[in-house]
């Protein structure tokens, strides 16, 4: 199985306080954690994300597309997406 990461931006449609943040944190880490990906996120008060994915390319890239798909953000744009041979954020 071959290991990537993903990296991508985009804008969330509605700006989050700290405590929405932090709900939506344990949502993914729940998520991320149940499908294997590993990985760093970053939020702005401007409302951009910026979002590292890491994990097996059969699972991150159709989460990708489903991320790009997600009503919840607009203007979800790749930044990098290459092979990896070991984790980086495994402690995400």
């Amino acid at each position: 199985m071959k290991l990537i990461e993903l990296a991508y931006v985009s804008r969330s449609c509605q700006k989050m306080n700290e405590i929405e943040f932090i709900n939506f944190l344990g949502e993914i880490r729940y998520l991320n954690k149940r499908n294997n990906i590993t990985g760093i996120i970053s939020y702005r008060h401007t409302g951009v994300f910026g979002h590292l994915l890491e994990g097996f390319e059969s699972v991150v890239l159709p989460l990708f597309e489903k991320i790009k798909a997600d009503n919840r953000h607009t203007d979800v744009t790749l930044i990098h997406q290459s092979s990896i041979s070991e984790r980086n954020y495994s402690k995400y």
